[in-house]
């Protein structure tokens, strides 16, 4: 539950030492978590089970403080987290260990050296001297780093994730049978074990007109069972969407999702509008890249009438009825591609089209050509993952889950850049190598150090086995210091003066709108 009432008067202070206080008590209670020793956190859910989980963006995005100009530290370095998890899905925890100890680091540079700092140097020289540290650093982790050539390997990052061997298993053996860029789609069961499968799936180039139309903190926006319309041209007005969304809210109907080559700017606002108030999702999804071949490709496997101008079937001139919208059992959009899961059109259509496309592929004598039909071919033909994960309570399943998605984003990360030595060892290696001047030099041994600490300081660490993606890593450093480089400019606070914060709470927690 994450709340932040507006107040009418605000507070500006020049205490930086409050903002450091601030990142100190989130990242404090954050960093319990890390490695495979790392503690759980229980979280209170107001009319729902509690949560305990160890996944660090979880833990932090729960967190807010009652000193107003401590929470604006707070809430920037869960910007960390919550950007690596985006970017990720995983070394959330590891990006805001980092990010905390460069920022102690430096700001006790700053404060022995305050005077020269204003009179004869500039904090500017800091900031790039973090920038060039990084990617330094960068460069290294790329040097250690080293393809995965064996399924094994997927396993140990699986493993390492999750801290579970046979879920672990479960996890690699679905991704290492789809690749690093197929879609994985995790979720609740109803039974007491785990169970994977491979379903019909197409993925597309296309995302989301706008990110606010993401409902998940990993920025993706997904529908169950959506009605789907396919349109090869622009949507210019809102008007034109506003009376298929009409005619379906009069169906009972309240989701929609429409691929098309571009929306005008004056739909944005009106998808976005009428999600926040929670009236109608009309998920839009543009995506200019697709072919008029390839666009008729998603009608055929959802069903969908295909909407082209340019063949005189424009839905806005002819109108639409429930049969021309095509079906999914769901739809997941991020930032960069679309998963249409288990597309509800013909199968024979389905199999007739993917036939054709096989003949044309063996008349094409172009290369290029040759190779876009089979792409054609995989979407029409291809899989997505679903795991949905069972256990005993409700409890368990929720921590299971988050668990889970980490491991997937993990064993993906470690197949697009590779491998390194995990438990923290890759960034203490590189720490020992640096000279002691250097403003990174404790911040890549405290990961190593933090997982010590939660294991009693008695872990030991095979790193055939303890291994972790290089992306990952790479990411969580870069995060961390972009953070750093940007904090370190700041003079002054400005924030809500939030008189009595724990009252206002009060009167949130008594309306429950999450009973709304």
């Amino acid at each position: 539950m994450r709340y932040q009432k507006s107040s009418e008067y605000t507070l500006i202070s020049y205490e930086k030492e409050k903002l450091k206080k601030g990142i100190d008590k989130v990242c404090d209670v954050v960093k319990l978590t890390l490695g495979s020793a790392g503690r759980n956190v229980i979280i209170e859910r107001p009319g729902r089970v509690p949560r305990i989980t160890n996944d660090g963006v979880s833990v932090a995005r729960q967190i807010i403080l009652q000193d107003p100009v401590e929470d604006l530290g707070a809430q920037s370095v869960i910007n960390v987290a919550v950007k690596t998890n985006q970017e990720v899905g995983d070394g959330t925890t590891t990006s805001m260990v980092l990010a905390q100890k460069i920022v102690d680091k430096v700001w006790k540079k700053l404060a022995e050296s305050e005077h020269l700092i204003r009179k004869e140097g500039n904090v500017m020289d800091i900031y790039r001297q973090i920038d060039k540290e990084c990617q330094e650093v960068v460069e290294k982790i790329k040097k250690i780093s080293r393809p995965v050539k064996k399924k094994e390997e997927v396993e140990r990052v699986a493993i390492v994730s999750l801290e579970n061997e046979e879920m672990g298993k479960k996890v690699a053996e679905i991704i290492n049978k789809l690749g690093k860029y197929a879609h994985v789609s995790v979720e609740e069961g109803f039974a007491s074990e785990t169970r994977t499968e491979v379903v019909s799936g197409m993925k597309i180039k296309g995302k989301y007109i706008s990110e606010k139309l993401a409902i998940t903190p990993r920025k993706e926006a997904i529908i169950e069972d959506p009605l789907i319309l396919v349109f090869k041209g622009q949507i210019e007005t809102q008007f034109e969407l506003k009376a298929v969304c009409d005619g379906l809210l009069k169906q009972g109907k309240t989701s929609l999702v429409v691929i098309a080559d571009s929306f005008s700017k004056e739909i944005e606002p009106f998808a976005v509008i009428n999600l926040q108030k929670k009236s109608f999702y009309c998920l839009c999804v543009k995506a200019p890249s697709l072919t008029t071949e390839e666009m008729e490709d998603v009608a055929i496997y959802t069903g969908a009438t295909f909407f082209d101008p340019a063949q005189d079937r424009d839905f806005r001139k002819l109108g639409v009825t429930m049969d021309d919208f095509g079906r999914a059992k769901k739809i997941v959009v991020d930032r960069n591609d679309t998963f249409i899961i288990q597309g509800k059109g013909d199968k024979k259509k389905i199999q007739e089209r993917i036939e054709d496309l096989k003949e044309q592929q063996k008349l094409e004598k172009t290369d290029m050509f040759r190779k876009r039909i089979g792409r054609r071919i995989s979407a029409l033909s291809g899989g997505v993952g679903l795991i949905e994960v069972g256990t005993e309570t409700d409890v368990e399943r929720g921590y299971l889950k988050l668990k889970v998605e980490d491991a997937v984003c993990a064993c993906k990360a470690a197949m697009e850049e590779g491998i390194v030595p995990g438990g923290g060892l890759c960034l203490k290696r590189i720490a020992d190598e640096m000279p002691n001047d250097s403003l990174l030099k404790e911040a890549l041994s405290a990961p190593y150090e933090q997982i010590q600490e939660n294991a009693g300081e008695s872990l030991k660490i095979d790193e055939r086995k303890i291994i972790d993606p290089a992306k990952v890593v790479r990411v969580a450093l870069q995060n961390a210091c972009s953070f750093a480089q940007t904090l370190i400019t700041v003079e002054a606070a400005i924030a809500l003066n939030r008189a009595d914060p724990l009252k206002e709470l009060g009167e949130y927690l008594a309306e429950k709108p999450w009973e709304k």
